[in-house]
């Protein structure tokens, strides 16, 4: 699903931060088994959703009793094939701006392979001069921050970007966006839904 957005932001001044990015945790216990000595693991952005072929991260660390986590195995691409031992397992799931982390059991043998829905939704960031005119092609820094505040009224940076017209898949939810470049800095509020695309488009107000 394609959707277009234009904004428009004030500009003011602004410093690059390194980039950071926030897990999203899930509190629930999930069953996964085994098939033929090995623990399939794949992703999908969202429900009914094809797997990723690519670029996504897995690493699954065990869950010792003193609260320990040791780093089990790791795998990198589309489907990962892990040979682990039964147990309960955290398994975090990288791609893109998305890091998912939720425990698993592996339970003998079986045909199940576990698949991680990410929940999330893609976007594309430009920015435009005008409107009706062409986006910029110069490199832009962005930065993803979380929409709400905390206790003492400050956002937090969960992604930073740089490029004129970045591609990222994000969980499904609002965010506020800064854009930074020759001096000048737009901001918006975004919003990304599950299994949508949305294309922002920033106004540069002169």
């Amino acid at each position: 699903m394609l959707r277009s957005r234009s904004l428009a932001g004030a500009a003011v001044g602004a410093v690059i931060a390194l980039t950071t990015m926030t897990a999203e945790a899930s509190g629930d216990t999930q069953t996964a088994a085994r098939t033929d000595d090995a623990f399939l693991v794949r992703a999908i952005i969202n429900e009914g959703a094809a797997e990723i072929p690519e670029n996504v991260s897995f690493t699954l660390h065990t869950l010792g009793g003193g609260g320990e986590a040791d780093l089990a195995a790791e795998s990198s691409g589309g489907i990962a094939e892990f040979s682990v031992p039964s147990g309960d397992y955290l398994l975090t799931t990288a791609y893109g701006a998305m890091l998912k982390q939720e425990v698993v059991q592996v339970r003998g043998r079986g045909e199940i392979a576990h698949t991680v829905n990410l929940n999330a939704g893609e976007i594309t960031l430009s920015v435009i001069p005008g409107i009706g005119r062409p986006a910029l092609k110069d490199a832009i820094d962005w930065k993803i921050h979380t929409y709400g505040r905390d206790t003492e009224g400050k956002r937090h940076v969960l992604h930073q970007v740089s490029g004129a017209n970045p591609y990222l898949v994000l969980p499904a939810g609002w965010y506020f966006v800064t854009a930074d470049y020759g001096g000048r800095q737009l901001t918006h509020t975004i919003e990304v839904g599950a299994g949508n695309r949305f294309d922002y488009t920033l106004v540069q107000q002169n």
